[in-house]
């Protein structure tokens, strides 16, 4: 039972660091720059938080983003490990 949430949480992980790349590329020279909105997206579990409370992490960072992603990944893991529970419990 254990392999679909890390399924879950590696897939999030891979899509996440992709559209990251893919973001971080398209960025550069353009006319309308949103740097760093995309991270703060794909880490919105986490940022959005933060950013609330006035602790904004620095988007632009790369080991900020990859740690927050790392963290969102540990909560999706727990997450769909409950919600199997839920409905695989007698």
């Amino acid at each position: 039972m254990k392999r679909i949430p890390a399924l879950v949480a590696i897939l999030y992980l891979v899509l996440s660091i992709v559209l990251w790349i893919v973001d971080d590329r398209a960025s550069h020279g353009g006319w309308i720059s949103l740097r760093g909105v995309v991270p703060f997206l794909l880490t919105i579990p986490i940022s959005g938080p933060l950013a609330m409370f006035g602790h904004e992490p620095d988007m632009t960072n790369p080991l900020i983003v990859v740690v927050l992603m790392l963290i969102c990944a540990a909560l999706l893991y727990k997450l769909t490990a409950a919600i199997i529970r839920f409905f695989t419990s007698r």
